[in-house]
């Protein structure tokens, strides 16, 4: 397993969240941090004045994946992430010992994976809904899903 520390501009924060989405990280921390690497910050003029901003505003995602994932998602923020520009962060690559799922003992990868019940279903395909898979079939699952649902609560 792996965790993978992602340090990049605040915008493209929604492109990244895609990505993991897609390659089905099961979660993941954000933190909003600030700090500078091999561009220094900028300068500015204010009112005939210049000033240096130094420590720029950056976002931190921290997830946790199986070792073949990580390879993954590495390369498809390298693509997509990537104006070429300074600036556009880094991605720090840990080795993970062990994981527990507090809730249940479940170690390693078992405790990555999400519990998957009638909920985590729905929530799945509404996940694949939202990203334009509007397919008859589609609906129809996530109708018998929500009416299990109801069922369920009754």
């Amino acid at each position: 397993m792996k965790k993978l520390e992602i340090i990049i501009k605040p915008e493209k924060l929604e492109s990244l969240k895609n990505i993991l989405d897609d390659c089905e990280a099961s979660g993941l921390m954000i933190t909003n941090i600030m700090g500078y690497g091999n561009q220094k910050g900028y300068t500015r003029m204010y009112r005939g004045t210049t000033y240096n901003v130094n420590l720029l505003p950056k976002v931190k995602v921290e997830t946790v994946v199986a070792d073949d994932a990580a390879e993954k998602i590495v390369d498809r923020v390298v693509k997509e992430i990537s104006t070429g520009n300074y600036g556009d962060g880094k991605i720090f690559i840990y080795n993970i010992e062990d994981v527990v799922r507090i809730r249940t003992g479940e170690r390693g990868e078992q405790a990555l994976r999400p519990h998957v019940g009638v909920h985590g279903r729905v929530k799945r395909l509404q996940r694949t809904a939202d990203r334009g898979a509007h397919h008859k079939v589609l609906r129809g699952l996530l109708l018998l899903a929500a009416a299990g649902e109801q069922g369920q609560k009754q």
